[in-house]
């Protein structure tokens, strides 16, 4: 409290010290000000840069101040404005702009015409104002938006693809051969490659949907669980051992892992697979064995 009460009384002699000049009428801000606010103090408060998340070229925050809660410039009052107290504070460390700052410091007349101009209105024209870029969403937060798919495919998601392709000027690469088509797959949804014998059965195979009866087959499979459960156990740092300093194991890990497994090959809704390991206990405490899941 003594350290603020101090503080206060330096700020307020920095401002009783300002010279004693006359102005009959307001500086103008355009002509007088803003240049003064330009060379000597948007290197730290203007549109690149805003320590403290003030900045002088913006007439709202100019005027509001910035983290520290209190008015920048105070209309009518400039020994009230914050800003006239820090550019006339006693102690250089605090003074404004710094004396590492490579903007010039403020000359006494010139603190003295900011302070008139304060004390004058401040008159800020609405065209100086200036404004902040317009703040879209995170595009997380935005609402869904449902679009046509384009006609350029069977699937919508070809579509959206080759659209995509269209307008950066590229084109799809080549169809792939069926033997290609089926390794592809496999990896992709079980992490291995088929066998011989799968693969001759699916180059014997002349039936329209013979890639659709794969798919089927294959995101019915247990194996397809067990390659998509890994995604999710590195995103939670599953481990059978802590590690680091005492890599003591974790006996009974594998029922978490399996509980993990069997959720992704029963489908089970993402909602309720969080809720499940959150808190499986409150939410279905008729289903014992969601116990692996916690």
């Amino acid at each position: 409290m003594i350290h603020i009460r101090f503080t206060s009384i330096i700020l307020a002699i920095g401002a009783m010290c300002l010279p004693n000049v006359s102005f009959a009428t307001a500086p103008d801000y355009e002509t007088d000000i803003l240049p003064l606010l330009k060379r000597s103090c948007y290197s730290c408060h203007g549109p690149e840069k805003q320590k403290s998340s003030y900045r002088l070229d913006i007439r709202d925050i100019a005027l509001r101040g910035g983290d520290s809660g209190r008015a920048a410039i105070v209309p009518h009052a400039s020994g009230e404005s914050a800003l006239i107290q820090r550019v006339t504070h006693s102690d250089p460390d605090d003074r404004m702009p710094p004396a590492n700052s490579s903007s010039p410091p403020l000359a006494e007349h010139e603190i003295q015409m900011i302070a008139a101009w304060i004390d004058h209105g401040p008159v800020w024209p609405d065209a100086l104002a200036g404004k902040l870029p317009e703040q879209k969403p995170h595009w997380s937060l935005e609402p869904l938006v449902r679009k046509a798919a384009p006609q350029k495919a069977s699937h919508p998601i070809d579509a959206f693809v080759r659209q995509r392709l269209e307008d950066r000027g590229l084109a799809p690469s080549p169809r792939a051969d069926k033997r290609s088509l089926l390794r592809r797959v496999y990896v992709n949804l079980t992490g291995l490659p088929p066998t011989p014998e799968e693969v001759e059965a699916f180059l014997a195979d002349e039936n329209p949907d013979a890639y659709e009866k794969i798919v089927d087959e294959l995101l019915n499979s247990p194996r397809y669980g067990e390659r998509w459960a890994r995604h999710w156990l590195d995103t939670i740092h599953f481990a059978d051992s802590h590690g680091y300093e005492h890599d003591l194991a974790r006996d009974h890990a594998w029922r978490y892992r399996d509980y993990v497994i069997e959720a992704l090959n029963n489908d089970i809704p993402y909602a309720r697979f969080i809720r499940e390991q959150l808190a499986a206990d409150y939410f279905y405490p008729e289903e014992t064995h969601l116990t692996a899941a916690l």
